[in-house]
């Protein structure tokens, strides 16, 4: 038996990206990964969701999912409800690291009949509503620059793979 040229998987520290270059790239592959995962939330669990990004401060991301599509709803009840569970724990982790990785504000809100309440991120009420503050503070124009509708990211997915 050879020894091991690497030590396998193991955690990493996040920490903030310093290079201007390698923080842009990051954010970007990022917060696409972050729309793909909002989307799968919405579709197999009936979720009604929203996300906002603000990438250094200057520009607003923003995702959201007002309707309910039905693409590939998960038809059983107690497999729907794990799914959310799992996917909404994940959905907070990733935007986490993404806020310590790119160095940015982030907030999450979700609806879902799982819950009886709201589920919000950061979980800290103070830091949700500053988000949400400078979010409302941008005019109509800013707001919707670079607001992704669900709707228009599956067609756009679609698009991508033909």
């Amino acid at each position: 038996m050879s020894p091991r040229k690497s030590k396998g998987l193991q955690k990493i520290q996040m920490a903030r990206v310093e290079k201007a270059s390698d923080l842009l790239v990051t954010f970007s592959k990022c917060h696409c990964g972050l729309y793909t995962t909002v989307s799968k939330l919405s579709i197999l669990c009936g979720v009604e969701i929203a996300t906002i990004l603000f990438s250094g401060g200057i520009k607003v991301f923003s995702f959201s999912h007002p309707s309910k599509a039905r693409l590939a709803f998960i038809k059983d009840n107690k497999a729907r409800k794990n799914s959310f569970m799992k996917r909404k724990e994940w959905l907070k982790n990733k935007l986490k690291e993404l806020s310590i990785l790119c160095n940015i504000e982030a907030c999450v809100i979700m609806y879902s009949s799982y819950e009886p309440q709201l589920e919000m991120w950061p979980e800290d009420n103070t830091a949700f509503q500053n988000v949400l503050n400078a979010f409302l503070t941008k005019s109509p124009m800013e707001r919707s620059k670079f607001l992704l509708k669900h709707d228009s990211y599956i067609k756009e997915r679609i698009s991508k793979i033909k």
